[in-house]
């Protein structure tokens, strides 16, 4: 009896696209997978933790490219940040997303350190990159491996992504499945190199908004939930209103493992000073508080500096107290003493 089921080779069953194997990329196009044993120090104590990702707001024109150069300044000339140690990358991967720097402009700005930071930019020609395709939503996702691949990142390097959205975000910034998914994207490309990763993002919602619904900075994104909650860390930086009385810049941060805080800043150009206490350092005190170490100290070595120094003892101990009360100072045992941190 003829077998009435049998089929031609042209309608034999073709896989369906959800069957066919994805090819193997070449060597050259995969991410490694670097030991989730490698460590390295903190590039920020206390606020940007190795292998963590740190979401960096803040309404636009406020500061925030300036003060992460200022950052990376404190890396390489081992300076503290925010009265916290800061610790050295291996490297750092610039990648500017939203206006046309060159290569020498960025450098200027940030002071030089052309061997230890990579600057590169998705919107330069020289990136090679057709507008039409950075533009496409859909090719997100392959923005950022082609970025990876670009410049490889070693274990223990920080990449910068400046901003984030919308090209590195398959979606809209109010899409939580989108920007959850862009985030979680990033992530695991730090987990496969063994990088730590900060990414910037403007604020999207005025807190001068009717009821004052934005009170805790870190809600004024748009999509704060996915935003907020699919990253390690945020930090925040505001600059003052138009009619404030005062010119402080609001510095803040949200990381996982401790309180949320905020530290008053002043801008002076390219450059951030950061205040600790409620008021500005009498300047009788300024000598003795460059003397004050990051780390508790006991009082009677800073009395033995301070000598050394030429500082006769009792205006070392009345700038100490001042110190102490202004909040410049703080006692972290009895009989010890450092420089306050912003917490």
């Amino acid at each position: 009896m003829r077998n009435t089921t049998a089929r031609s080779k042209d309608q034999e069953e073709k896989p369906s696209p959800s069957r066919i194997p994805a090819p193997t990329p070449p060597e050259n196009q995969l991410h490694p997978q670097v030991s989730l044993e490698f460590t390295h120090g903190d590039p920020l104590v206390d606020l940007i933790p190795f292998r963590q990702s740190t979401l960096f707001g803040g309404p636009g024109g406020a500061g925030k490219s300036t003060l992460l150069k200022q950052l990376i300044r404190c890396w390489y000339t081992e300076q503290p940040f925010l009265n916290r140690p800061a610790h050295k990358p291996a490297h750092v991967y610039y990648v500017e997303g939203d206006r046309s720097q060159s290569a020498k402009t960025f450098y200027k700005e940030l002071g030089g350190f052309d061997d230890d930071v990579t600057f590169y930019s998705i919107i330069s020609r020289t990136s090679g990159l057709r507008l039409e395709w950075i533009s496409e939503p859909d090719n997100a996702a392959a923005l950022l491996d082609h970025v990876l691949l670009k410049l490889r990142p070693i274990p223990g390097s920080v990449l910068i992504i400046d901003p984030f959205s919308p090209f590195f975000v398959k979606g809209e910034d109010g899409d939580r499945r989108a920007v959850a998914a862009s985030i979680i994207r990033l992530t695991r490309a730090q987990e496969d190199y063994g990088i730590t990763t900060i990414f910037l993002q403007h604020f999207n919602k005025e807190k001068t908004d009717r009821g004052q619904r934005y009170a805790r900075p870190w809600e004024r994104f748009n999509g704060a939930g996915a935003w907020f909650h699919f990253s390690d860390n945020a930090l925040w930086i505001v600059d003052p209103a138009p009619d404030a009385k005062e010119s402080w810049y609001e510095f803040g941060w949200k990381p996982r493992h401790i309180p949320w805080g905020m530290a008053r800043l002043t801008r002076n150009n390219s450059h951030f000073e950061f205040y600790a206490g409620a008021e500005a350092i009498d300047p009788r005190d300024v000598q003795f508080y460059g003397l004050v170490p990051l780390v508790p100290t006991w009082r009677s070595e800073l009395m033995e500096a301070a000598e050394a120094a030429g500082i006769p003892e009792g205006t070392a101990r009345h700038s100490l107290d001042r110190l102490l009360a202004g909040g410049w100072v703080e006692q972290p045992a009895h009989g010890q003493y450092q420089r306050a941190k912003a917490n």
